[in-house]
């Protein structure tokens, strides 16, 4: 009887196994048919982003060897910028005569975006770069029974997804986390809403993308691509602090 349930567990496991694995080729075929990303440095986004409170443009870039940056504009004043440079983060904003390190959770929170999937990556690589991919279940919302995955980084940080399963699609994801930690370090469940995929190089992006606190059901602010280039010319130390304080005026 032992030997007959660790079979049948034995069998479970494989199944469940073979069953993550179709989803994250379906995953993949949808964002990636042609497997172009690989060939990809970098990606340049171009936003806008609206909050209750404002809204503002922004460009957005990050790169395979681990570096962004983010610079957001009020018309054209540069009102808040922060990067990571492939070892450490940093933020400017008016109010500072220089960009400063930053560190903790301000600066994984930069890192997380650069390893998560949606830009240079999809869901499949996230295994070979250190993370664990586990399919939980399913789970219905509206008119779709959904693919629940769970993503663990390296570090620890999880992040759930919502997968369609016709398209592979990653609909939806939920975090706990600081929206806006810089501000106001206070984690809440987030839920992402991604919206409006498009034929980008031969890659699919969302060029929309809706965040709300679950917990209180409050619309937190919407953001929409613009544009998206890929492989951008850029100086060769354009993420690090000190390019930034030149390019300001600080000498250090």
């Amino acid at each position: 009887m032992r030997i007959f349930s660790y079979l049948l567990l034995v069998v479970s496991v494989n199944v469940w196994s073979k069953t993550l694995e179709n989803l994250l080729e379906l995953n993949e075929e949808f964002e990636d048919p042609s497997g172009i990303r690989k060939n990809i440095h970098s990606m340049t986004y171009q936003l806008h982003i609206k909050e209750p409170d404002f809204e503002l443009n922004g460009i957005y870039r990050v790169t395979r060897s681990g570096q962004m940056r983010i610079d957001i504009y009020d018309g054209e004043s540069r009102v808040f910028t922060e990067a990571f440079d492939g070892e450490r983060g940093w933020q400017w904003h008016p109010e500072m005569s220089t960009a400063k390190i930053i560190h903790g959770e301000k600066a994984q929170a930069l890192v997380h975006g650069i390893q998560l999937p949606g830009k240079l990556y999809v869901l499949k690589d996230l295994r070979a770069e250190g993370h664990r991919v586990e399919l939980l279940g399913k789970e219905a919302k509206g008119k779709t029974d959904y693919h629940l995955i769970k993503v663990t980084l390296s570090d620890g940080f999880v992040k759930y997804y919502l997968m369609n399963p016709a398209s592979g699609t990653l609909e939806v994801n939920r975090d706990f986390r600081a929206f806006h930690p810089d501000i106001d370090n206070t984690a809440i469940p987030i839920e992402t809403r991604h919206k409006r995929w498009k034929n980008t190089a031969g890659m699919m992006k969302s060029y929309q993308s809706e965040n709300w606190n679950l917990e209180q059901n409050k619309w937190l602010g919407t953001t929409t691509v613009n544009a998206i280039v890929f492989d951008e010319t850029l100086p060769v130390d354009y993420f690090a602090v000190s390019y930034f304080n030149r390019a300001i005026g600080v000498n250090e």
